[in-house]
């Protein structure tokens, strides 16, 4: 009797403990939708924001996902059939995951765009979406212990995004009408963030749908073992670190072997720029490649790295009017191959006046500064340098200049007092911490 009364409460305690997930979810979901209702509606009636939001970029995938999950939810209470409810939730957490560890950084979500009328609101939306609720969602999955799985459902996680996928073109197809052909691939590339991943759309979407893929077959597996708790713990986090690493490109290994090599100078986040703020840099000037090449102005970018920023620098102002300034030599290496034709000037971006001395290209010739430099460890020697010239380029030409900063790296000592700071646009990191990029022009 004493066996049976402590299997009783230990059931009770793991019912209770569902229910209590169960609400937490339903609250969470509910407050995500509203707040990012509000947020989208918001993104909706900016007429100066450079995400130019649409109505139906609300349902992303990541909203969809919140869906998938109030339906599991919905299911669990009015459907008798159990192979649909672990259907459901075996599609919600594979999507759910899949969507903050994979998606996050190759597919757009517009919903999480910063807007300049409610300021750090993206922060709040990113937070519940991205990382709160798939949290609290994988707990609740694995502490209910009453979903049963197996290899015939290996195929059916990948309907919701192909699904996704398909509506989302369609609608796409039906709003632009006049624009889009039916059978164009550019919506298809338009979706993928990254210029690299535009520019080979098959593997691109294989990877997606191979991520889907391995991620269900590992879950399938880690449920099927009835023991080792500690073993299928260190084989669920492999598996999320291994699914994570496919969504980069080779270029970003480099940085990070570049980063952990030269931490001195390179200064940066083991991975570079997401590719939602490098993007933003591309509203540094509003002459066409064409105006550029005519009066033989450049764009200027200081601190190119591994040259996330200067694809997009590249994507729409031309590579012939792109100037590179990278300390690193086997990254300037890497910025040639890359990009050919790019001009790439290596040394100290904080006297990037000698360097352009050198090369003989003149202040006047510069319409636009892009710098993605760690300003923050810069001795007051070379930040000094860096300042003088910046402002000094930015008032004499009339131009603008970006740069970011991590929020929590912030300081007054760092900021550039000649200049007039019009813009504040605040972007989550691939470390998941806040950063700004400032727009400065002529005061």
């Amino acid at each position: 009797m004493e066996k049976i009364s402590v299997l009783l409460n230990y059931f009770k305690k793991t019912y209770h403990r569902i229910i209590k997930f169960t609400v937490l979810l339903l609250i969470l979901i509910s407050l995500t939708l509203l707040l990012g209702g509000f947020y989208s509606f918001n993104l909706l009636l900016e007429k100066d924001n450079f995400v130019k939001f649409r109505w139906y970029y609300f349902f992303s995938f990541s909203k969809q996902c919140l869906f998938l999950i109030l339906i599991t939810f919905v299911l669990m209470i009015f459907q008798k059939n159990k192979r649909i409810i672990d259907i459901f939730a075996l599609c919600s957490l594979v999507s759910v995951i899949i969507n903050t560890i994979f998606l996050r950084s190759f597919i757009r979500d517009w919903n999480i765009y910063p807007s300049s009328g409610v300021p750090f609101f993206n922060l709040i939306i990113y937070f519940l979406e991205y990382i709160i609720i798939p949290i609290c969602f994988v707990i609740f999955y694995f502490i209910n212990g009453s979903f049963k799985v197996n290899y015939s459902m290996l195929g059916l996680t990948l309907i919701h995004p192909l699904l996704y996928f398909i509506d989302s073109y369609l609608i796409n197809l039906l709003m632009n009408w006049s624009e889009e052909k039916i059978f164009s691939t550019r919506f298809f590339a338009k979706q993928l963030i990254n210029p690299d991943n535009q520019k080979h759309l098959f593997i691109s979407y294989c990877k997606i749908f191979l991520a889907f893929f391995f991620l269900t077959a590992g879950i399938i597996f880690l449920q099927k073992k009835k023991k080792f708790l500690w073993w299928k713990s260190l084989f669920f986090f492999s598996l999320l670190l291994f699914v994570s690493c496919m969504a980069l490109q080779p270029k970003e290994w480099l940085h990070a072997k570049e980063v952990v090599l030269n931490p001195t100078t390179m200064g940066a986040g083991l991975f570079p720029e997401t590719q939602e703020m490098s993007e933003y840099f591309q509203t540094v000037s509003d002459l066409t490649p064409e105006e550029l090449k005519k009066n033989n102005n450049k764009i200027l970018e200081l601190g190119s790295g591994c040259g996330n920023v200067t694809q997009y620098l590249i994507e729409k102002f031309g590579v012939e009017n792109i100037i590179a300034v990278e300390i690193d030599g086997f990254l300037c290496q890497e910025l040639k191959t890359h990009f050919p034709g790019l001009k790439v000037i290596q040394g100290n971006a904080a006297h990037f006046e000698t360097l352009l001395q050198k090369e003989k290209i003149t202040h006047q010739q510069i319409k636009g500064i892009v710098s993605t430099l760690p300003v923050g460890i810069f001795d007051s020697q070379d930040f000094q340098s860096l300042k003088t010239g910046i402002e000094k380029i930015v008032v004499q030409n009339n131009i603008k200049y970006m740069n970011y900063r991590f929020k929590m790296f912030e300081t007054e000592t760092r900021e550039m007092p000649e200049l007039k700071k019009i813009n504040n646009f605040v972007f989550i990191s691939e470390m998941v911490i806040p950063l700004s990029v400032y727009t400065y022009v002529k005061k």
